[in-house]
This record gives C-alpha cells, structure tokens and sequence, in this order.
C-alpha cells in the first residue's frame, strides 16, 4: 500500500484541509523569511525551513489524492505519431534560410 492509496481512503474533507495546511505553513514560512524573522520561538527559521524541505513533498501527493476522476493511461507519443505517415518533404521554413542558418559556407 502506497502513500497515494492511503490518501485517497482519507475523507476528501481531510484531504484537502491536509493540502490547505501544507500549503499555508509553506507560504507562513516564506513571508517569515521574506520578512527577515530569525527565531520562531524553540526553532530557528532554518529549522522550520528544513522540516518543511522534508515535509513539502506530500502537496504534490496530496493534490494528485484530490483529484476526482482516476486517472487512465493514454497512448504514448511515440505510439501516436508512429500512426500516421508523415511526409515532410515538402516543408518549407519561413523567412531566408540566412536569417536563420547565418551565410552558407563556401
């Protein structure tokens, strides 16, 4: 069972209060340092920001966790474009090939 199958068996209230907190601590701790504070009472501000380092991974896992529809896997574009016969012989750039290029050696 991964961290992702337990988030999703939390309540959806929880999950979001969990993303909202984890967010709102972060953005807490950016005007904190933005604002030059040093202590945050028994922990200095690198501290909190290192705790934080260490805990703001799981916004990403937490948001993908609120996320309604489940997600299905689609085709790969390497399967997509192997699909079709693309002829690019008759492309054309726009503009003189100079401009893009520089002078053509001699």
């Amino acid at each position: 069972m991964n961290i992702q199958t337990i988030l999703q068996q939390l309540p959806p209230r929880v999950r979001k209060t969990l993303y909202w907190l984890v967010t709102g601590v972060g953005a807490a701790l950016a005007i904190l340092q933005g604002a030059g504070v040093d202590d945050l009472g028994p922990i200095t501000m690198t501290q909190a920001l290192q705790y934080y380092a260490v805990v703001s991974p799981f916004v990403g896992a937490i948001a993908v966790a609120n996320v309604k529809k489940p997600v299905v896997e689609s085709a790969g574009l390497g399967e997509m474009v192997q699909d079709y016969d693309l002829d690019m012989s008759g492309f054309e750039p726009v503009g003189d090939m100079d401009d893009v290029y520089g002078p053509a050696a001699t």
